[in-house]
């Protein structure tokens, strides 16, 4: 018989994949929640994830069905406008851009939620050899009793369960603290839109305020959606100090709620608890990962753009006749599906051109944005590090305008109209606003200094923002109390 601590065969089991480490969930809360099977390293080697998946099979610790997920940290999840993109656009080519540009590393996949897809775009992505090597040890079980899902969206499962949005509000940001991170999620009628990971030490309450003050910005400037709804802080009904705090900064409604750690042990839970709900939110990366063992191993994600097949084929048609007799099998199952893709083109060479030309212009359009853009949650988690003490954090606005060329007709010369793609470095900045208080109104203000000085050796601020132009300063006097309203507008 299965001890207490082991799962029967009708339980559910939650694992969760680390970098170093696999945790189980057992059931219940708290540290004995889980059992953690650890790597022989700071990162898994080849093929050991795939080894402690048997061994804990082998052990008796998986139930009859498997919820797998990865760490939120190696979990890629982002929502972004079309701004950027041609009009008439699809988000695949976006998707493509990323599967290109991580070779095979992540698997990408799109996200419906609850925003209009002509205006907004979801991607997430999880590390292909850890989703592998889990398809590849339960590959004995099969028969859809293994599910490799979200954690951050079965983590939001989870929460609101435990704590319903409040009626009225269409969107909600919800805030999870643990012993060295915390979390900040981001959700519009019940689908989550954006997230947001900050150091959190337990006491450093100007880290919570400005995570969730560029959560506010990110949901207004960057993905131009109303302000939300509330918040909802989850350390239990009684503690309501952050709340207080939150609302009076923000302006936004806040309150307390069920207590839920952002730790292992409620993630793994979390996966447990949302693998095979009836109304969850359908997105299952085994069933890619199943199709693409049998495929190259080194091409985790197929390619779904028919313009793209077609291209792919047609080249590599034109190899596989440079190579012989040898591949002559090969050669005829590439001239059937390259025959099959120009059927879609009416087997007009010419229209299949065009579209392979417009692929092109798509793609280079997405790599200039995607290889010259500016990662906003870089700055976000690093002005909170360099700001000090003293100094709160009041507004972040922010701005990376990306020109996407025009498709206008040719001109009398033939020449393809429009303008090409880039970013003038004037349209890029990040202005941080802070309030200092000050004993009179002729108090020095060195606190100033040190923060333009930890901006200009930051390596983050370095990437995108390296000039750390003086600040602007006013002091102000409110109820006999002098305070300095810093305006601080960093540049390429």
């Amino acid at each position: 018989m299965p001890s207490e601590s082991q799962p029967t065969n009708k339980k559910i089991t939650g694992i969760l994949l680390c970098r170093d480490r696999v945790a189980i969930y057992l059931g219940g809360r708290g540290s004995d929640a889980v059992k953690a099977l650890h790597g022989a390293g700071s990162v898994f080697e080849k093929g050991e994830l795939k080894a402690l998946l048997e061994d804990a099979l082998c052990e008796g610790l998986i139930g009859q069905k498997v919820a797998i997920g990865v760490d939120p940290l190696l979990e890629f999840f982002s929502t972004q406008r079309r701004v950027s993109f041609q009009e008439g656009g699809k988000a695949e080519s976006l998707l493509e851009e990323l599967r290109g540009k991580y070779e095979g590393r992540l698997v990408v996949e799109p996200m419906r939620t609850a925003l209009s897809p002509k205006t907004h775009q979801t991607a997430i992505a999880v590390p292909a050899q850890e989703l592998q090597e889990s398809a590849e040890a339960f590959a004995a079980m099969g028969g859809g009793k293994v599910k490799f899902v979200s954690t951050t969206h079965a983590f939001y499962a989870m929460a609101a369960d435990e704590s319903r949005t409040p009626k009225g509000w269409g969107s909600e940001i919800r805030v999870f603290f643990g012993s060295h991170e915390g979390l900040v999620l981001f959700a519009v009628d019940g689908t989550l839109i954006a997230r947001q990971i900050f150091e959190y030490s337990g006491q450093a309450k100007g880290a919570v305020l400005s995570a969730v003050s560029g959560m506010i910005a990110a949901v207004k400037e960057g993905l131009a959606l109303p302000e939300p709804s509330g918040i909802l802080f989850h350390v239990g009904q009684d503690d309501t100090t952050f709340a207080e705090l939150c609302e009076e900064a923000t302006g936004v409604p806040a309150r307390s709620c069920s207590h839920l750690i952002y730790d292992q042990a409620t993630l793994a839970a979390a996966l447990a608890f949302d693998g095979f709900r009836k109304k969850r939110q359908e997105l299952d990366f085994l069933h890619q990962a199943e199709q693409s063992i049998s495929a190259e191993r080194n091409n985790i994600v197929p390619i779904k753009s028919v313009a793209t097949l077609a291209a792919s084929i047609l080249g590599m048609g034109a190899y596989l006749w440079s190579a012989g007799s040898a591949v002559q099998s090969q050669i005829d199952q590439a001239t059937a599906r390259a025959s099959e893709a120009l059927d879609l083109y009416d087997q007009d060479p010419f229209q299949l051109e065009e579209a392979e030309d417009q692929l092109t212009k798509t793609v280079s359009v997405g790599e200039a944005f995607l290889m010259d853009r500016v990662y906003w949650s870089d700055y976000l988690r690093e002005i909170p590090k360099l700001l000090p003490d003293n100094m709160t954090l009041v507004r972040i606005a922010g701005a990376d305008t990306f020109l996407v060329p025009d498709e206008d007709a040719d001109d009398e010369e033939g020449n393809g109209g429009g303008s090409p793609s880039g970013r003038g470095e004037s349209d890029r900045f990040l202005e941080i606003g802070m309030n200092l208080p000050l004993e009179s109104e002729k108090s020095s203000t060195p606190e100033i200094v040190s923060f333009t000085d930890a901006l200009k050796t930051s390596k983050v601020f370095q990437k995108s923002f390296r000039t750390i132009p003086a600040a602007t300063v006013s002091r102000l006097e409110d109820n006999g109390r002098w305070h300095a309203e810093i305006t601080m507008r960093c540049m390429p």
